[in-house]
Protein backbone atom coordinates (compact mmCIF):
# COMPACT_ATOMS: atom_id res chain seq x y z
CA UNK A 1 0.00 0.00 0.00
CA UNK A 2 1.36 3.44 -0.97
CA UNK A 3 2.21 5.94 1.71
CA UNK A 4 0.56 9.36 1.69
CA UNK A 5 3.79 10.93 0.33
CA UNK A 6 3.97 8.37 -2.50
CA UNK A 7 0.36 9.14 -3.46
CA UNK A 8 1.11 12.88 -3.50
CA UNK A 9 4.24 12.35 -5.62
CA UNK A 10 2.29 10.20 -8.11
CA UNK A 11 -0.45 12.84 -8.44
CA UNK A 12 2.19 15.54 -8.94
CA UNK A 13 3.92 13.47 -11.63
CA UNK A 14 0.66 13.00 -13.55
CA UNK A 15 -0.22 16.67 -13.25
CA UNK A 16 3.20 17.77 -14.49
CA UNK A 17 2.93 15.58 -17.60
CA UNK A 18 -0.61 16.58 -18.56
CA UNK A 19 -1.51 18.51 -21.69
CA UNK A 20 -4.59 18.58 -23.92
CA UNK A 21 -3.48 15.64 -26.10
CA UNK A 22 -2.53 13.48 -23.11
CA UNK A 23 -5.80 14.37 -21.41
CA UNK A 24 -7.74 13.27 -24.50
CA UNK A 25 -5.80 10.00 -24.73
CA UNK A 26 -6.32 9.21 -21.05
CA UNK A 27 -10.03 10.00 -21.31
CA UNK A 28 -10.41 7.73 -24.33
CA UNK A 29 -8.53 4.92 -22.58
CA UNK A 30 -10.63 5.26 -19.44
CA UNK A 31 -13.86 5.22 -21.45
CA UNK A 32 -13.02 1.66 -22.59
CA UNK A 33 -14.52 2.23 -26.03
CA UNK A 34 -15.08 -0.83 -28.24
CA UNK A 35 -13.01 -0.16 -31.35
CA UNK A 36 -14.19 -0.96 -34.85
CA UNK A 37 -11.71 1.51 -36.29
CA UNK A 38 -7.98 1.62 -36.99
CA UNK A 39 -5.35 0.90 -35.74
CA UNK A 40 -5.72 -2.85 -36.07
CA UNK A 41 -4.08 -3.70 -32.75
CA UNK A 42 -7.21 -2.34 -30.99
CA UNK A 43 -5.54 -0.77 -28.01
CA UNK A 44 -2.94 -3.55 -27.86
CA UNK A 45 -5.45 -6.40 -27.58
CA UNK A 46 -4.18 -8.01 -30.78
CA UNK A 47 -0.83 -8.60 -29.06
CA UNK A 48 -2.44 -10.78 -26.40
CA UNK A 49 -2.05 -13.97 -28.43
CA UNK A 50 1.64 -13.56 -29.24
CA UNK A 51 2.96 -10.53 -27.38
CA UNK A 52 4.60 -7.40 -28.78
CA UNK A 53 8.24 -8.33 -28.22
CA UNK A 54 8.47 -6.22 -25.09
CA UNK A 55 7.82 -2.87 -26.80
CA UNK A 56 5.34 -1.64 -24.19
CA UNK A 57 7.65 -2.46 -21.29
CA UNK A 58 10.69 -0.97 -23.03
CA UNK A 59 9.15 1.96 -24.85
CA UNK A 60 11.90 4.46 -24.15
CA UNK A 61 14.88 2.11 -24.04
CA UNK A 62 13.91 0.73 -27.47
CA UNK A 63 13.69 4.26 -28.90
CA UNK A 64 17.20 4.41 -30.39
CA UNK A 65 18.70 5.99 -33.49
CA UNK A 66 21.17 4.85 -36.15
CA UNK A 67 24.02 3.79 -33.89
CA UNK A 68 26.60 1.04 -34.19
CA UNK A 69 24.79 -2.25 -34.65
CA UNK A 70 21.35 -0.74 -35.37
CA UNK A 71 21.88 -0.63 -39.16
CA UNK A 72 20.53 2.08 -41.52
CA UNK A 73 17.06 2.05 -43.04
CA UNK A 74 18.17 3.52 -46.37
CA UNK A 75 21.41 1.56 -46.87
CA UNK A 76 20.69 -1.51 -44.81
CA UNK A 77 23.34 -4.22 -44.62
CA UNK A 78 22.73 -5.69 -41.17
CA UNK A 79 19.70 -6.38 -38.99
CA UNK A 80 17.29 -4.24 -41.02
CA UNK A 81 18.28 -5.95 -44.27
CA UNK A 82 17.89 -9.32 -42.60
CA UNK A 83 14.46 -8.31 -41.34
CA UNK A 84 13.31 -6.99 -44.74
CA UNK A 85 14.57 -10.11 -46.53
CA UNK A 86 12.56 -12.25 -44.13
CA UNK A 87 9.44 -10.15 -44.81
CA UNK A 88 9.96 -10.56 -48.58
CA UNK A 89 10.21 -14.32 -48.17
CA UNK A 90 6.99 -14.45 -46.14
CA UNK A 91 5.11 -12.41 -48.76
CA UNK A 92 6.70 -14.20 -51.70
CA UNK A 93 8.13 -10.92 -53.01
CA UNK A 94 11.39 -9.80 -54.58
CA UNK A 95 11.89 -6.88 -52.18
CA UNK A 96 10.19 -5.25 -49.20
CA UNK A 97 10.88 -1.73 -47.92
CA UNK A 98 9.81 -0.65 -44.43
CA UNK A 99 7.84 2.61 -44.31
CA UNK A 100 7.85 4.71 -41.15
CA UNK A 101 5.91 7.63 -42.70
CA UNK A 102 2.86 5.52 -43.44
CA UNK A 103 1.49 4.29 -46.75
CA UNK A 104 1.53 7.91 -47.89
CA UNK A 105 5.33 7.76 -48.21
CA UNK A 106 5.09 4.57 -50.23
CA UNK A 107 2.48 5.96 -52.62
CA UNK A 108 4.50 9.13 -53.16
CA UNK A 109 7.70 7.13 -53.68
CA UNK A 110 6.34 4.65 -56.19
CA UNK A 111 4.73 7.36 -58.30
CA UNK A 112 7.62 9.82 -58.32
CA UNK A 113 10.36 7.19 -58.69
CA UNK A 114 8.96 5.23 -61.62
CA UNK A 115 7.36 8.01 -63.67
CA UNK A 116 8.88 11.18 -65.09
CA UNK A 117 7.40 14.69 -65.35
CA UNK A 118 4.84 14.74 -68.17
CA UNK A 119 4.25 10.97 -68.14
CA UNK A 120 0.63 9.82 -68.28
CA UNK A 121 -0.90 7.36 -65.81
CA UNK A 122 -4.28 5.59 -65.90
CA UNK A 123 -5.89 6.15 -62.50
CA UNK A 124 -9.41 6.26 -60.97
CA UNK A 125 -10.61 9.44 -59.30
CA UNK A 126 -11.50 7.77 -55.97
CA UNK A 127 -7.87 7.35 -54.89
CA UNK A 128 -6.39 8.36 -51.55
CA UNK A 129 -5.24 11.98 -51.43
CA UNK A 130 -1.62 10.82 -51.26
CA UNK A 131 -1.88 9.59 -54.86
CA UNK A 132 -3.14 12.99 -56.01
CA UNK A 133 -0.31 14.65 -54.09
CA UNK A 134 2.11 12.28 -55.81
CA UNK A 135 0.80 13.39 -59.19
CA UNK A 136 1.39 17.01 -58.21
CA UNK A 137 4.91 16.42 -56.87
CA UNK A 138 5.92 14.24 -59.82
CA UNK A 139 4.22 16.44 -62.43
CA UNK A 140 2.46 13.32 -63.71
CA UNK A 141 -0.60 13.66 -65.95
CA UNK A 142 -3.63 11.68 -64.70
CA UNK A 143 -5.84 10.00 -67.27
CA UNK A 144 -9.01 9.00 -65.51
CA UNK A 145 -10.53 5.52 -65.37
CA UNK A 146 -14.30 5.66 -65.05
CA UNK A 147 -15.59 4.10 -61.85
CA UNK A 148 -18.56 1.79 -61.60
CA UNK A 149 -21.16 1.76 -58.84
CA UNK A 150 -22.24 -1.19 -56.70
CA UNK A 151 -25.99 -0.89 -57.20
CA UNK A 152 -27.28 -2.10 -53.82
CA UNK A 153 -25.12 0.23 -51.74
CA UNK A 154 -24.11 3.09 -54.02
CA UNK A 155 -20.45 2.41 -53.12
CA UNK A 156 -17.70 2.70 -55.71
CA UNK A 157 -16.47 -0.62 -57.07
CA UNK A 158 -12.87 -1.51 -57.69
CA UNK A 159 -11.56 -0.94 -61.21
CA UNK A 160 -12.72 -3.41 -63.87
CA UNK A 161 -10.60 -4.51 -66.79
CA UNK A 162 -13.26 -3.19 -69.18
CA UNK A 163 -13.10 0.36 -67.81
CA UNK A 164 -9.30 0.25 -67.76
CA UNK A 165 -9.22 -0.81 -71.41
CA UNK A 166 -11.59 2.01 -72.33
CA UNK A 167 -9.31 4.54 -70.60
CA UNK A 168 -6.27 3.11 -72.37
CA UNK A 169 -8.09 3.40 -75.69
CA UNK A 170 -8.41 7.14 -75.03
CA UNK A 171 -4.84 7.48 -73.74
CA UNK A 172 -2.54 4.91 -75.36
CA UNK A 173 0.57 6.90 -74.32
CA UNK A 174 0.09 5.99 -70.65
CA UNK A 175 3.11 4.45 -68.95
CA UNK A 176 1.46 2.97 -65.85
CA UNK A 177 -1.78 1.98 -64.11
CA UNK A 178 -2.62 2.93 -60.51
CA UNK A 179 -5.26 1.00 -58.57
CA UNK A 180 -6.78 1.02 -55.10
CA UNK A 181 -7.27 -2.65 -54.21
CA UNK A 182 -9.37 -3.13 -52.19
CA UNK A 183 -11.29 0.10 -51.75
CA UNK A 184 -11.79 1.60 -48.30
CA UNK A 185 -15.02 -0.42 -48.08
CA UNK A 186 -13.40 -3.68 -49.17
CA UNK A 187 -14.46 -3.86 -52.83
CA UNK A 188 -11.71 -5.43 -54.95
CA UNK A 189 -10.47 -4.57 -58.44
CA UNK A 190 -10.16 -7.22 -61.13
CA UNK A 191 -6.53 -7.45 -60.13
CA UNK A 192 -5.60 -10.76 -61.77
CA UNK A 193 -7.09 -9.87 -65.16
CA UNK A 194 -5.60 -6.39 -64.98
CA UNK A 195 -2.15 -7.72 -64.15
CA UNK A 196 -2.20 -10.07 -67.13
CA UNK A 197 -3.31 -7.19 -69.37
CA UNK A 198 -0.68 -4.69 -68.12
CA UNK A 199 2.03 -7.33 -68.58
CA UNK A 200 1.16 -7.77 -72.24
CA UNK A 201 1.39 -4.01 -72.79
CA UNK A 202 4.48 -3.41 -70.65
CA UNK A 203 2.58 -1.03 -68.38
CA UNK A 204 3.67 -0.70 -64.78
CA UNK A 205 1.03 -1.75 -62.26
CA UNK A 206 1.18 0.31 -59.06
CA UNK A 207 -1.27 -0.64 -56.29
CA UNK A 208 -2.44 1.01 -53.10
CA UNK A 209 -3.42 -1.99 -50.97
CA UNK A 210 -3.47 0.00 -47.75
CA UNK A 211 -6.57 -1.83 -46.56
CA UNK A 212 -5.47 -5.32 -47.60
CA UNK A 213 -2.27 -5.99 -45.65
CA UNK A 214 -3.97 -8.97 -43.98
CA UNK A 215 -4.91 -10.85 -47.15
CA UNK A 216 -1.92 -13.22 -46.97
CA UNK A 217 -3.11 -14.60 -43.61
CA UNK A 218 -6.05 -16.35 -45.28
CA UNK A 219 -5.73 -16.24 -49.09
CA UNK A 220 -8.75 -18.48 -49.55
CA UNK A 221 -11.00 -16.05 -47.63
CA UNK A 222 -9.94 -12.72 -49.12
CA UNK A 223 -9.60 -11.18 -52.57
CA UNK A 224 -6.36 -11.96 -54.36
CA UNK A 225 -3.54 -9.79 -53.01
CA UNK A 226 -1.84 -7.45 -55.49
CA UNK A 227 1.46 -8.95 -54.33
CA UNK A 228 0.30 -12.47 -55.20
CA UNK A 229 -1.04 -11.17 -58.52
CA UNK A 230 2.44 -9.84 -59.34
CA UNK A 231 1.89 -6.06 -59.23
CA UNK A 232 5.17 -4.20 -59.80
CA UNK A 233 4.84 -2.14 -56.60
CA UNK A 234 2.27 -2.52 -53.82
CA UNK A 235 1.83 -0.38 -50.72
CA UNK A 236 0.24 -1.92 -47.62
CA UNK A 237 -0.71 -0.18 -44.36
CA UNK A 238 0.10 -2.69 -41.64
CA UNK A 239 -1.46 -0.61 -38.90
CA UNK A 240 -4.94 -0.54 -40.44
CA UNK A 241 -5.78 -4.24 -40.10
CA UNK A 242 -2.84 -5.90 -38.33
CA UNK A 243 -1.16 -5.53 -34.91
CA UNK A 244 1.23 -2.70 -35.70
CA UNK A 245 1.70 0.89 -34.58
CA UNK A 246 -0.01 3.70 -36.49
CA UNK A 247 2.19 5.05 -39.30
CA UNK A 248 3.77 1.70 -40.18
CA UNK A 249 3.55 0.25 -43.68
CA UNK A 250 5.53 -1.62 -46.33
CA UNK A 251 6.30 -1.14 -50.01
CA UNK A 252 6.50 -4.48 -51.83
CA UNK A 253 8.24 -5.02 -55.18
CA UNK A 254 7.67 -7.83 -57.68
CA UNK A 255 9.11 -8.48 -61.12
CA UNK A 256 12.19 -6.92 -62.69
CA UNK A 257 10.95 -3.70 -64.30
CA UNK A 258 11.38 -1.37 -61.33
CA UNK A 259 14.18 1.21 -61.31
CA UNK A 260 15.47 0.29 -57.85
CA UNK A 261 18.15 2.96 -57.71
CA UNK A 262 15.57 5.71 -58.26
CA UNK A 263 13.26 4.02 -55.77
CA UNK A 264 16.03 4.09 -53.14
CA UNK A 265 16.65 7.80 -53.70
CA UNK A 266 12.95 8.65 -53.67
CA UNK A 267 12.28 6.78 -50.43
CA UNK A 268 14.92 8.93 -48.75
CA UNK A 269 13.11 12.03 -50.02
CA UNK A 270 9.67 11.03 -48.76
CA UNK A 271 10.65 9.56 -45.41
CA UNK A 272 12.27 10.98 -42.31
CA UNK A 273 16.04 10.92 -41.94
CA UNK A 274 15.50 9.76 -38.34
CA UNK A 275 13.38 6.61 -38.63
CA UNK A 276 11.77 5.32 -35.46
CA UNK A 277 13.17 1.95 -34.45
CA UNK A 278 9.98 1.40 -32.47
CA UNK A 279 8.14 1.59 -35.81
CA UNK A 280 10.68 -0.70 -37.47
CA UNK A 281 10.30 -3.22 -34.64
CA UNK A 282 6.52 -2.97 -34.95
CA UNK A 283 6.71 -3.70 -38.70
CA UNK A 284 8.97 -6.67 -38.05
CA UNK A 285 6.52 -7.85 -35.42
CA UNK A 286 3.77 -8.18 -38.04
CA UNK A 287 5.86 -10.71 -39.96
CA UNK A 288 6.69 -12.60 -36.77
CA UNK A 289 2.92 -12.64 -36.22
CA UNK A 290 2.43 -13.96 -39.77
CA UNK A 291 4.84 -16.82 -39.11
CA UNK A 292 3.43 -17.41 -35.64
CA UNK A 293 -0.22 -17.19 -34.58
CA UNK A 294 -1.44 -14.81 -37.30
CA UNK A 295 -3.20 -17.40 -39.47
CA UNK A 296 -4.76 -19.02 -36.43
CA UNK A 297 -5.97 -15.65 -35.14
CA UNK A 298 -7.39 -14.70 -38.53
CA UNK A 299 -9.27 -18.01 -38.68
CA UNK A 300 -10.70 -17.27 -35.22
CA UNK A 301 -11.75 -13.80 -36.35
CA UNK A 302 -13.46 -14.97 -39.54
CA UNK A 303 -15.40 -17.59 -37.57
CA UNK A 304 -16.57 -14.89 -35.14
CA UNK A 305 -17.78 -12.72 -38.01
CA UNK A 306 -19.64 -15.65 -39.57
CA UNK A 307 -21.46 -16.22 -36.28
CA UNK A 308 -22.98 -12.72 -36.22
CA UNK A 309 -24.18 -12.66 -39.83
CA UNK A 310 -27.41 -14.58 -39.15
CA UNK A 311 -28.38 -12.00 -36.52
CA UNK A 312 -28.05 -9.19 -39.04
CA UNK A 313 -29.90 -11.33 -41.58
CA UNK A 314 -32.93 -11.37 -39.28
CA UNK A 315 -33.00 -7.58 -38.95
CA UNK A 316 -35.41 -5.69 -41.17
CA UNK A 317 -34.03 -2.28 -40.30
CA UNK A 318 -30.43 -2.80 -41.43
CA UNK A 319 -28.55 -4.48 -44.25
CA UNK A 320 -25.06 -5.94 -43.71
CA UNK A 321 -22.61 -6.07 -46.62
CA UNK A 322 -19.19 -7.74 -46.48
CA UNK A 323 -17.35 -7.26 -49.76
CA UNK A 324 -14.33 -8.59 -47.91
CA UNK A 325 -14.97 -10.43 -44.64
CA UNK A 326 -13.43 -7.97 -42.14
CA UNK A 327 -15.09 -4.81 -43.49
CA UNK A 328 -18.69 -4.57 -42.29
CA UNK A 329 -20.77 -2.00 -44.16
CA UNK A 330 -24.09 -1.57 -42.35
CA UNK A 331 -26.83 0.48 -43.98
CA UNK A 332 -30.31 1.37 -42.68
CA UNK A 333 -33.15 -0.16 -44.73
CA UNK A 334 -35.80 2.30 -43.52
CA UNK A 335 -36.02 6.02 -43.99
CA UNK A 336 -35.49 8.20 -40.95
CA UNK A 337 -32.01 7.15 -39.87
CA UNK A 338 -28.64 8.09 -41.36
CA UNK A 339 -25.20 6.61 -40.95
CA UNK A 340 -24.10 9.75 -39.14
CA UNK A 341 -26.92 9.34 -36.63
CA UNK A 342 -26.13 5.66 -36.13
CA UNK A 343 -22.46 6.37 -35.48
CA UNK A 344 -23.27 9.04 -32.90
CA UNK A 345 -25.73 6.81 -31.02
CA UNK A 346 -23.34 3.84 -31.03
CA UNK A 347 -20.63 5.92 -29.37
CA UNK A 348 -22.79 7.78 -26.89
CA UNK A 349 -25.11 4.98 -25.77
CA UNK A 350 -23.12 1.79 -26.37
CA UNK A 351 -19.48 2.87 -26.19
CA UNK A 352 -18.80 1.65 -29.74
CA UNK A 353 -16.64 3.67 -32.13
CA UNK A 354 -17.06 2.90 -35.83
CA UNK A 355 -14.47 3.61 -38.52
CA UNK A 356 -16.60 6.10 -40.44
CA UNK A 357 -20.11 7.13 -41.35
CA UNK A 358 -21.85 8.61 -44.37
CA UNK A 359 -25.49 9.47 -44.83
CA UNK A 360 -25.99 5.97 -46.27
CA UNK A 361 -24.35 3.82 -43.58
CA UNK A 362 -21.47 3.03 -41.22
CA UNK A 363 -18.27 1.06 -41.63
CA UNK A 364 -16.73 -1.28 -39.05
CA UNK A 365 -13.17 -2.57 -39.44
CA UNK A 366 -12.79 -5.84 -37.55
CA UNK A 367 -9.32 -7.24 -36.82
CA UNK A 368 -7.76 -9.99 -34.68
CA UNK A 369 -7.63 -7.37 -31.93
CA UNK A 370 -11.42 -7.58 -31.57
CA UNK A 371 -13.05 -10.11 -29.28
CA UNK A 372 -16.30 -12.01 -29.64
CA UNK A 373 -17.87 -9.85 -26.95
CA UNK A 374 -17.18 -6.80 -29.14
CA UNK A 375 -19.15 -8.29 -32.02
CA UNK A 376 -21.96 -9.42 -29.73
CA UNK A 377 -22.21 -5.88 -28.36
CA UNK A 378 -22.38 -4.57 -31.94
CA UNK A 379 -25.24 -6.93 -32.76
CA UNK A 380 -27.06 -6.02 -29.55
CA UNK A 381 -26.72 -2.31 -30.30
CA UNK A 382 -28.23 -2.70 -33.78
CA UNK A 383 -31.04 -4.87 -32.48
CA UNK A 384 -31.86 -2.12 -30.01
CA UNK A 385 -31.55 0.56 -32.69
CA UNK A 386 -33.97 -1.32 -34.90
CA UNK A 387 -36.66 -0.95 -32.25
CA UNK A 388 -36.29 2.86 -32.37
CA UNK A 389 -36.81 3.22 -36.13
CA UNK A 390 -39.84 5.45 -36.22
CA UNK A 391 -40.25 5.53 -40.01
CA UNK A 392 -40.95 2.05 -41.34
CA UNK A 393 -40.95 3.11 -44.99
CA UNK A 394 -38.29 1.10 -46.80
CA UNK A 395 -35.64 2.92 -48.77
CA UNK A 396 -36.35 2.42 -52.47
CA UNK A 397 -33.93 5.05 -53.78
CA UNK A 398 -32.01 6.74 -50.95
CA UNK A 399 -28.54 5.27 -50.77
CA UNK A 400 -29.09 3.47 -54.08
CA UNK A 401 -29.78 6.81 -55.74
CA UNK A 402 -26.05 7.45 -55.52
CA UNK A 403 -25.66 4.85 -58.25
CA UNK A 404 -26.05 7.58 -60.84
CA UNK A 405 -22.82 8.74 -62.41
CA UNK A 406 -21.31 11.54 -60.32
CA UNK A 407 -17.63 11.34 -61.12
CA UNK A 408 -15.54 12.21 -64.11
CA UNK A 409 -18.39 14.17 -65.72
CA UNK A 410 -16.02 14.92 -68.57
CA UNK A 411 -12.29 15.14 -69.19
CA UNK A 412 -12.05 18.91 -68.93
CA UNK A 413 -8.38 19.55 -68.12
CA UNK A 414 -7.41 23.13 -68.91
CA UNK A 415 -4.19 23.08 -66.88
CA UNK A 416 -2.11 20.17 -65.62
CA UNK A 417 -2.86 19.31 -62.00
CA UNK A 418 0.60 20.38 -60.79
CA UNK A 419 0.43 23.66 -62.74
CA UNK A 420 -2.93 24.55 -61.22
CA UNK A 421 -1.63 23.75 -57.73
CA UNK A 422 0.93 26.58 -57.94
CA UNK A 423 -1.27 29.17 -59.66
CA UNK A 424 -2.75 32.17 -57.87
CA UNK A 425 -6.38 31.58 -56.89
CA UNK A 426 -9.45 33.59 -55.93
CA UNK A 427 -12.94 32.88 -54.62
CA UNK A 428 -15.99 33.51 -56.79
CA UNK A 429 -19.70 32.74 -56.49
CA UNK A 430 -20.68 29.45 -58.13
CA UNK A 431 -23.19 31.49 -60.14
CA UNK A 432 -20.37 33.08 -62.15
CA UNK A 433 -17.91 30.16 -62.06
CA UNK A 434 -18.96 28.36 -65.25
CA UNK A 435 -16.11 28.31 -67.75
CA UNK A 436 -13.48 29.16 -65.12
CA UNK A 437 -10.67 26.82 -64.07
CA UNK A 438 -11.07 25.10 -60.70
CA UNK A 439 -8.39 26.09 -58.18
CA UNK A 440 -9.11 23.38 -55.62
CA UNK A 441 -10.67 19.95 -55.29
CA UNK A 442 -14.49 19.96 -55.28
CA UNK A 443 -15.59 16.74 -53.62
CA UNK A 444 -19.19 15.75 -52.78
CA UNK A 445 -19.64 13.39 -49.79
CA UNK A 446 -20.78 10.77 -50.46
CA UNK A 447 -19.24 9.25 -52.48
CA UNK A 448 -16.04 11.22 -51.75
CA UNK A 449 -14.72 11.32 -55.32
CA UNK A 450 -13.47 14.68 -56.58
CA UNK A 451 -16.07 16.04 -58.98
CA UNK A 452 -13.47 18.57 -60.10
CA UNK A 453 -9.69 18.64 -59.77
CA UNK A 454 -7.53 21.77 -59.77
CA UNK A 455 -6.91 22.66 -63.40
CA UNK A 456 -10.22 21.33 -64.75
CA UNK A 457 -12.68 23.71 -66.35
CA UNK A 458 -16.02 24.14 -64.57
CA UNK A 459 -19.04 23.26 -66.69
CA UNK A 460 -22.77 23.66 -66.19
CA UNK A 461 -22.94 19.88 -65.71
CA UNK A 462 -20.58 20.16 -62.72
CA UNK A 463 -22.55 23.08 -61.27
CA UNK A 464 -25.86 21.23 -61.58
CA UNK A 465 -24.50 18.41 -59.42
CA UNK A 466 -23.07 20.86 -56.86
CA UNK A 467 -26.38 22.77 -56.63
CA UNK A 468 -28.31 19.52 -56.18
CA UNK A 469 -25.98 18.35 -53.41
CA UNK A 470 -26.12 21.67 -51.59
CA UNK A 471 -29.92 21.69 -51.85
CA UNK A 472 -29.96 18.24 -50.23
CA UNK A 473 -27.61 19.53 -47.46
CA UNK A 474 -24.80 17.22 -48.54
CA UNK A 475 -21.20 18.13 -47.83
CA UNK A 476 -19.16 19.40 -50.77
CA UNK A 477 -15.59 20.13 -49.72
CA UNK A 478 -14.10 23.01 -51.62
CA UNK A 479 -17.35 25.03 -51.45
CA UNK A 480 -17.55 27.84 -48.90
CA UNK A 481 -20.35 30.08 -47.72
CA UNK A 482 -24.05 29.86 -48.49
CA UNK A 483 -25.27 33.23 -49.68
CA UNK A 484 -24.26 32.47 -52.35
CA UNK A 485 -21.73 29.64 -52.02
CA UNK A 486 -18.30 30.20 -53.55
CA UNK A 487 -15.56 28.11 -55.12
CA UNK A 488 -11.84 28.60 -55.66
CA UNK A 489 -10.80 29.33 -59.25
CA UNK A 490 -7.51 30.11 -60.99
CA UNK A 491 -6.80 33.75 -61.65
CA UNK A 492 -6.40 33.65 -65.42
CA UNK A 493 -4.36 36.17 -67.34
CA UNK A 494 -6.46 38.62 -69.31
Amino acid sequence: MKTEREVINTEREVKNTTGPILEMLRAYRDEKVISFHTPGHKGGKAFDAQGDGGVRENLYTFDVTEIQGSDSLYSSKGVIKESKDRAAEILGAKRVDYLVNGSTAGVLAMLTSQLKPGDEILIPRDVHQSALHGLILGRIRPRWIEEEIEEQTGLIKGVSLKKLQEAYGRHPEAKAVFLTHPTYYGLPSEIEKIREWTERRSLLLLVDQAHGAHFHLSPESFPLSAVAAGADLTVMSLHKTLPSLTQTAVLVMQGGRIDEERLDRTLRIHQTSSPSYLFLASIEGVFSYSEGKGKQEMKRLLAMIDRIKPAFGKMKGFDLYTFEPTKLWIAPSYEGMTGHGIKAVLRKKYGIEMELSTKEGVLAIVTPGNREKDLKKLVFAFEELEKTLYNKKRITTGRRQNAKKRNGVSESEALPLWDAFYRKRKWVSIEISEGKIAGDFLTPYPPGIPLLMPGERITEEHLAIIREDLKEKKEVTGVQGDSPPGVSVIEEEE
